[in-house]
């Protein structure tokens, strides 16, 4: 016998509103500026030696969108922060096989 299916309750006013659907290959800049300032103010910080050149960003962050695990921003191998992983020169994606 399988299971009634019921509706989800109707949501009570004053309660906090649930969060849009999830963002596939949208990068921070794309969904929520808050936390992408926070980000970029983090890239903006490191040393011209610890960041790549803007070309090679903008290449990395080009992988990233077109990867599935890219969820609202967010590396959903390792749970960083596409952005600010794209722009450091030690880093690399965390796929099995990298995509840059």
């Amino acid at each position: 016998m399988q299971p009634k299916y019921e509706p989800s309750p109707t949501p009570v006013p004053n309660e906090e509103a649930p969060r849009g659907p999830r963002c596939f290959r949208c990068l921070l800049s794309e969904t929520d500026h808050t936390l992408y300032e926070t980000v970029r103010a983090y890239i903006d910080s490191l040393s011209p030696e610890l960041r790549v050149p803007d070309a090679l960003y903008r290449e990395r962050l080009a992988a990233c969108t077109s990867c599935k695990n890219l969820i609202n921003g967010l590396c959903g191998l390792c749970g960083c922060f596409v952005e600010a992983r794209a722009a450091k020169t030690g880093s690399r994606c965390p796929a099995a096989a990298p995509r840059w």
